[in-house]
């Protein structure tokens, strides 16, 4: 049986959580620092918003693809548990 641990994966994918937690934070950011300086320009706080909201998509791509590693992992976990109950 060819076992995986999916350490790449896990890797790439805590890059990408911190990635989008960046965005996030620079984000929101941005748009305190727009509404502080209060020149009427609006684009800012849209930049601020739209990066803040592409982390937040970052973050929860990340969140789901290591849910996935985590249900396959605990899937053969309980194979193995199965077939040892069976005597196999």
């Amino acid at each position: 049986m060819i076992t995986q641990d999916y350490k790449l994966a896990r890797s790439i994918l805590n890059f990408i959580a911190f990635v989008g937690w960046f965005g996030l934070l620079m984000g929101v950011a941005l748009v305190f620092i727009a509404f502080a300086a209060s020149d009427g320009e609006v684009i800012y706080s849209i930049y601020g918003g739209s990066v803040a909201i592409a982390g937040l998509g970052l973050v929860l791509a990340a969140q789901i693809a290591s849910a996935q590693i985590d249900t396959a992992e605990n899937t053969r976990k309980l194979v193995e548990l199965l077939s040892a109950e069976r005597g196999a």
